[in-house]
């Protein structure tokens, strides 16, 4: 068997989008399993900067982050993370249906502690805090623990200057300001939650 091959077999495709693919990457010779989210667009400076946010977002509530790195079947730009066993939200309620108030309020509450954590960093790259900026289903997983907040792709210093003409991560789950090039704000975060 090839070195590709054997990296292969330890490979599940997790999710994918045209822009993105992800991957749980099995560990061997004692190392942990990572998930990899691999850049189909974009650069290693766009992986750097997610993998930046990520671990600027570190502790309860969010998904550790690893490095950012160049994928060595790819060679497209890649952010490794650590592996949680869950589902995301969308997959969750998709296999149990509608959820009565209570359970949802229970898994929720954890995704709410993190954002509020995240508002409240103060530091020299987010003085006033930071705004996750894609909150949705696909972007919560829910482990057995706890309910964690994934992909800091869209993410940036609150109040930070627009970079672009869309501000927000997912058109569905971003408010209408967000398509008028605001800047990003805590109140993001709040619509995706509702939304």
């Amino acid at each position: 068997m090839s070195a590709s091959s054997a990296a292969s077999s330890r490979s599940e495709w997790l999710h994918g989008s045209p822009a993105r693919t992800v991957w749980l990457r099995r560990g061997s010779d004692g190392r942990p399993d990572v998930v990899e989210k691999i850049y189909l667009s974009g650069s290693l400076a766009d992986a750097e900067r997610e993998c930046r946010m990520g671990r600027l977002a570190a502790g309860p509530g969010v998904v550790e982050y690893f490095e950012a790195r160049t994928d060595a079947d790819s060679h497209r730009p890649a952010v490794a993370m650590r592996h949680v066993p869950g589902e995301n939200l969308e997959q969750y309620v998709a296999a149990r249906g509608a959820l009565p108030a209570a359970d949802v309020a229970a898994l929720l509450a954890p995704v709410a502690h993190a954002l509020a954590r995240l508002h409240g960093l103060r530091d020299e790259a987010l003085p006033r805090g930071m705004c996750h900026g894609d909150v949705k289903p696909q972007n919560l997983l829910v482990a057995a623990a706890e309910t964690l907040l994934l992909d800091f792709e869209h993410a940036r210093a609150i109040g930070a200057p627009a970079d672009r003409a869309f501000t927000g991560g997912t058109t569905a789950f971003a408010p209408p300001e967000a398509a008028a090039g605001a800047a990003p704000d805590a109140a993001f975060d709040v619509w995706g939650m509702g939304a």
